[in-house]
């Protein structure tokens, strides 16, 4: 397990530097330590932008509109040939093309012979000509004429050539071969060959295309007549083609390198942190660790590690000192460290993923570890475990003083104001008042951190809020999963002792009406152990419920033991001496047992084993004695071993304070005469006895403690056995009025 912890510590020391959020102000200056070059962002996007923008913007052409015309104007001649035999053909041919006569006649010798295959390469030219010349609508136009592209890209569909097909039927020309084949090819053309529909300028060009391709006089017109009043645009724009395109320019372009020379300051202390600035300090670190020598690598991974260990060393030194009992119970051990580890751990990854929560992370993990310790164990194990773990995590992630400084603020605060734990509110107020220091103390050293201005207070208050947020919620969480704790860690805090002490108990309970006189007997025992425990400053509340469940085992045969007797016949008068004996000593394995059955706290079980220790049980000793003396055998006669308990010693103050108050209070009552003089002669007596016997050596308790403790027992006994005074049957009684006043009195 320590090695676990100290791998953790040394983990996060390796790996948890502490980060900077955008916004945030340096806490430092820092500049470049080794020369390296970086990508300069700015310039590439900037560059890869104007790639992108130049990239030609991609058309289509529409194999509906231009293989249709071609097709038409191909057939044109043998359509002007064969209306001239129909009145009715040759009126609606005038009306399409707007046709004189001389125009008819004109077309039809291109209607066979030479001349028809003349007329076949004309329209081929022009249909060439007009396959690189994109004729779009006028909404497109606008938007090209804008565009910062000085070229487009002309591309055919793979479907043209059936589209087509369909579109025109059978007898397509050469030229319809050239529209529509081969799918893909792309061609590009200056920006400027890009017209608009019906404009002036497509005009002009068409007219030119036409007299390119040998048309002239009458036919020139016809065929311009044609084009100009049925031509639709033969190209649309391709939006996903464009936009792919435009990736591909952009991401052709080169990253554009910049130098940072050593001693270029990457940012200074009080600057608002940009993304920039994050990224740069990141290069640098990552460059500066590279170019260090081997030597220096095993001394950046030996520091952190020596640290660890130190740390380590400590938080165990720590435990040894203020909780030892953790180091004989390795499952409870572990449980608390990974506590700890845990702590830690959510620190730095909440640091990390949310730099503007740092001091608010190591606050809270600093103050759920006080806390835990505390509550459990000692304030005093709370304040350097605490400690411990924020200077692990500032020491982890490089941070100031300051930010240690503001921990220990909270930590100090739960320290002095969590000593025990018998009310749900203390641990919220004591939270209240550690998150209300560590928040001031954190807007306090904000300030002496950072230049005096807006930002700096505006980010102080920020982290003043977070602190004291995350010191007040380690308060709610610690008490939303104390009962797991106390379970974990095999500690009882107050706030389960108070609930154990209620009369209402289910075991008191029983024990109320089965064994009444024991029940009683433990309510007196509790009272002294109490008083004893406050005496020399041990838990006195852990004394009290520890000595009301100490005889619960007497349940089970409540009528041997003198306390619950009446009168009559005694029980062990038909017994054997060592038949009395096992009866007795039972009711401390049927106390264990009931504990059990009822899931008392462990801390409570050690009240029921060791209340009597290895003490001898004298009275059934001697009457062993007696009888064997008696019988004149001397291989009869008891040894005393025989009739101890069989123990364990007590292993606590409290629990050997109990033991001491359990045999006076039974041995007060034996007592004709009960003055304070004779009682305290008692007590002392007893306490004498036990310390002889050897009963207090497993247990801390000093002499001193003893002297003190029996000093308190004894003014308790007294208080409790004064005497009261005797009326005599007949006297006088007050006036009604003085009545009160009388009986408080006595």
């Amino acid at each position: 397990m320590l090695a676990a912890i100290f791998v953790a510590i040394m983990f996060f020391m390796l790996h948890g530097r502490a980060p900077l959020a955008v916004g945030q102000l340096a806490p430092e200056s820092r500049v470049v330590r080794v020369s390296l070059e970086i990508e300069d962002e700015l310039a590439t996007d900037a560059y890869r932008q104007a790639a992108s923008e130049q990239a030609p913007r991609v058309y289509l052409l529409d194999p509906r509109v231009l293989p249709e015309m071609i097709v038409f104007l191909e057939n044109l001649p043998r359509a002007a040939a064969e209306a001239s035999n129909s009145g009715v053909a040759a009126g609606k041919l005038r009306d399409l093309f707007t046709l004189s006569d001389p125009a008819l006649a004109a077309l039809r010798p291109y209607s066979s012979g030479i001349l028809e295959a003349q007329w076949q390469d004309r329209i081929s030219v022009l249909g060439d000509l007009l396959l690189r010349t994109p004729l779009v609508d006028t909404a497109t136009f606008q938007v090209e004429a804008l565009s910062p592209n000085g070229q487009v890209e002309l591309r055919i569909p793979q479907d043209a050539a059936s589209i087509a097909q369909r579109q025109t039927g059978a007898g397509a020309s050469t030229v319809l071969s050239q529209l529509t084949g081969p799918p893909g090819i792309a061609t590009r053309l200056p920006t400027r060959r890009v017209l608009a529909v019906g404009s002036d300028a497509a005009a002009r060009t068409l007219r030119e295309h036409a007299m390119t391709a040998g048309l002239d006089g009458l036919i020139l017109e016809v065929v311009l007549s044609r084009l100009t009043r049925s031509l639709a645009p033969t190209y649309v724009f391709d939006t996903a083609a464009t936009s792919a395109a435009q990736d591909a320019a952009a991401e052709a372009v080169s990253s554009k390198l910049v130098t940072k020379a050593v001693g270029q300051v990457i940012y200074a202390e009080g600057d608002r942190i940009t993304p920039d600035q994050i990224r740069l300090a990141t290069l640098e670190r990552a460059a500066y660790e590279k170019s260090q020598l081997s030597y220096q690598r095993l001394v950046a991974v030996l520091a952190p590690a020596g640290s660890g260990l130190l740390i380590v060393a400590a938080m165990v030194a720590f435990v040894r000192t203020y909780a030892s009992a953790l180091l004989l119970t390795p499952g409870r051990f572990a449980t608390y460290f990974s506590i700890i580890i845990a702590c830690m751990t959510v620190a730095v990854v909440v640091a990390t993923r949310e730099p503007w929560l740092l001091p608010a992370s190591i606050a809270g993990a600093a103050a759920l570890a006080a806390m835990v310790s505390s509550a459990m164990y000692d304030r005093r194990l709370a304040f350097g475990i605490g400690t411990l773990v924020a200077l692990g995590l500032c020491t982890a992630m490089k941070l100031p003083v300051s930010l240690l400084a503001m921990s220990l603020v909270g930590v100090g605060f739960i320290a002095w104001l969590l000593r025990e734990l018998r009310q749900r509110n203390t641990l919220i107020k004591t939270a209240l008042v550690a998150a209300g220091g560590a928040g001031a103390a954190a807007f306090l050293f904000g300030l002496l951190d950072r230049p005096l201005a807006r930002p700096a207070l505006d980010q102080s208050v920020w982290e003043a809020g977070t602190v004291a947020a995350a010191v007040l919620l380690a308060g709610f969480l610690v008490l939303g999963v104390l009962p797991w704790l106390e379970r974990a860690l095999g500690v009882t805090t107050g706030l389960t002792l108070l609930d154990l002490r209620d009369p209402q108990h289910p075991l008191l309970r029983s024990m109320q009406q089965r064994a009444p006189g024991t029940y009683n007997h433990s309510l007196n025992v509790a009272t002294l152990a109490e008083a004893a425990a406050d005496s020399i400053g041990a838990d006195s509340l852990l004394a009290y419920v520890g000595s009301l469940y100490h005889d619960v085992g007497k349940m089970n045969k409540p009528d041997y033991f003198v306390e619950n007797q009446s009168g009559g016949i005694n029980r062990h008068d038909r017994l054997t001496p060592a038949m009395s004996l096992l009866v007795i000593v039972s009711h401390v394995r049927d106390g264990i047992e009931l504990a059990r059955e009822h899931k008392l706290p462990i801390s409570l079980h050690h009240f029921i084993e060791a209340h009597h220790g290895t003490t001898l049980v004298e009275y059934f000793f001697h009457r062993a004695k007696r009888q064997a003396e008696a019988a004149g055998d001397d291989g009869t006669t008891p040894l005393e071993v025989e009739y101890r308990y069989p123990g364990p010693k007590p292993r606590t103050k409290e629990v050997a304070l109990m033991m001491v108050c359990d045999a006076t209070e039974s041995a007060t009552r034996s007592l004709s005469d009960v003055s304070a003089a004779k009682i305290e002669s008692l007590v002392r007596a007893i306490a004498h006895k036990r310390l002889m016997d050897g009963q207090f050596d497993e247990c801390e308790l000093t002499l001193g403690e003893l002297h003190t403790a029996v000093e308190a027992i004894s003014r308790t006994l007294v208080s409790m056995n004064h005497q009261r005074i005797a009326y005599p049957d007949g006297a006088p009684r007050m006036p009604q009025p003085a009545r009160p006043a009388l009986a408080a009195a006595l």
